[in-house]
Formats: structure tokens, C-alpha cells, sequence
């Protein structure tokens, strides 16, 4: 428990300050070679610590015995290739996960490099939200959803064929990804759809409303939920959830502080949007 502490805070340090010394690199012309090694440095340790790991993650050591022993779940093609790969290199496993968690960090990293005075502040988003600990849960979920924030880069630089590229890329990774092609067309509005924060309020309200008075429904339709969770391939996670539910004992202190940085979030949008002010999606 020490170790990981130890390990994963200064995995946060190391993104925070090369975040910054690139950020200070671009705003005071400190010349391109060392803003790049700020750039790329943390990209290359997170790659490193992460693809090191062991038994952090609910699938990692599913995957492990699925890339030394194979397996006869169906992967996406893409996922499925890059662990052929590395099999037929005859790579250690750990070479496999630290290409993912590269893929990851690269896409996140990317996608905001040309903002950068964000990127300080990608690492207290990855470790304080506990995003990062998505990205060694759900995988091939994770990867996806890494590469589909590229295709938004890319989007939003009018490189519309490098966004589709990027979009079927990440369905190669995780099938589901192919839900988030409905919000393309949101984005060419160039619109800001959350400017209301009385709106956003309602919205995140009604999440809790909906869950607590709805429960007993959605566990009449779970069969049909679970039916269309096969589907996209997240069955698995599902089961897992509702088992998890069935058995937790926990306080929920993380879920109220999760909540807590999302209303926080919410309640000072407004001057958020002022201080970073940068209309990546909005033209």
C-alpha cells in the first residue's frame, strides 16, 4: 500500500511539473528541444510505471493469462492485433500494457498540447478525478475513449479525414466506441450546449433523482440492460458492477468527493471558462 502511494504520487509530481516546464518552455521561447523532453518525458514514465504494474486493474491479470495462454474471448480486431504482435515477438507481458498506457497518455497528452497552458494540470485531472485508475480498469475502454479525444483534436484543426480515422481506430480498441459517433454532429454547431449553469445544476440533480426513484425499474429491465450490454461488450463490467453493488460495504466517501469535484466544476464554470480561455470547440 506504501509502495503504491509512493510510486503513483510521484507518477502526479513528474506529469505536474514537466506539464508546467513545458508550458513555461512555450510561453518564454525557451527553444522547441526542451519544451519536446518536457513533453514527451512524462508521456514515456507513465508508459513505463504503468506498463510495469502488476494486479492493478479488475482485468489486468485476466489479460496477462489471456496473452500468455491465449484465450477464446473475442477481442476487437485492433486489441487483438497488438497482443498477436507482441506474442510473436515474444515480448514481456509488461511490453504489451506499456504500449497501451503509451497509447493513453500519448492521445490524452496530444490532444491538448497545442492548449498548453492545460497541461499542468492533466495530471491533477488524471490522479485527483482517479481517472487513471479507469485507464487500468476498463482497458480497451480506456484506449478507446484516449484515441476518440484525438479524433476531437482533430476535429476541431478541420483534419476531418485524420478524425475518422481516429474514430474507427478507436472502435478497433472497444466496440462501444461506435455510441460516440452520434456526437459528431453536435460538434459541428460549434456551440457551447453547457454556458447555463442553472441548466448544468438540473442536469446533475436529476441524475440522483432519477437513480433513486427509478432503482426498482432497473431491476426489472436488468435482463434487457444486460441483453444490449453483451452487445457492445460491456456485459462483463456489468456483472461485476452489480456484484460489487451487492456486496459493498464502503463508506462512499469516494463517490461524495468525485461529486463533490464535479459540483465544484459546475458552480465556478463560468470563471473556469474565463481563466482557460481557449474555445477548443467552439469557432
Amino acid at each position: 500500500m506504501v509502495q503504491s502511494f509512493i510510486i503513483y504520487s510521484s507518477l502526479f509530481v513528474v506529469i505536474s511539473f514537466f506539464g508546467t516546464m513545458y508550458y513555461r518552455a512555450k510561453k518564454y521561447h525557451k527553444g522547441n528541444g526542451q519544451s519536446e523532453v518536457c513533453f514527451w518525458f512524462p508521456i514515456l514514465f507513465f508508459a513505463v510505471i504503468i506498463g510495469l504494474r502488476y494486479d492493478v486493474g479488475t482485468d489486468h491479470v485476466g489479460y496477462i493469462h489471456d496473452y500468455l495462454y491465449g484465450t477464446n474471448q473475442q477481442f476487437e480486431i485492433g486489441f487483438a492485433w497488438l497482443m498477436d504482435t507482441c506474442k510473436s515477438y515474444h515480448l514481456h507481458f509488461a511490453y504489451f500494457f506499456g504500449i497501451l498506457a503509451f497509447i493513453q497518455i500519448f492521445c490524452y497528452y496530444t490532444s491538448f498540447k497545442r492548449q498548453s497552458f492545460l497541461l499542468p494540470y492533466l495530471g491533477l485531472m488524471l490522479f485527483v478525478s482517479n481517472e487513471w485508475f479507469f485507464w487500468v480498469n476498463g482497458i480497451r475502454q480506456a484506449t478507446a475513449m484516449c484515441i476518440w479525444l484525438l479524433s476531437l483534436e482533430c476535429f476541431n484543426r478541420r483534419k476531418y479525414v485524420w478524425m475518422v480515422v481516429f474514430m474507427a481506430l478507436a472502435i478497433t480498441f472497444h466496440k462501444s466506441a461506435v455510441i460516440l459517433v452520434v456526437l459528431y454532429p453536435l460538434l459541428f454547431l460549434r456551440k457551447d450546449y453547457f454556458s447555463n449553469i442553472k441548466v448544468q445544476m438540473i442536469i446533475f440533480i436529476s441524475v440522483f433523482v432519477v437513480r433513486m426513484s427509478l432503482e426498482s425499474v432497473f431491476l426489472k429491465i436488468e435482463p434487457l440492460i444486460s441483453f444490449y450490454a453483451m452487445k457492445i461488450g460491456y456485459d462483463s463490467y456489468l456483472n461485476r458492477d452489480l456484484f460489487s453493488d451487492s456486496i459493498s460495504g464502503g463508506s462512499g466517501i469516494f463517490d461524495i468527493w468525485k461529486n463533490l469535484i464535479n459540483l465544484s466544476i459546475i458552480l465556478c464554470s463560468t470563471k473556469m471558462k474565463m481563466y482557460f480561455n481557449d474555445k477548443k470547440f467552439i469557432t
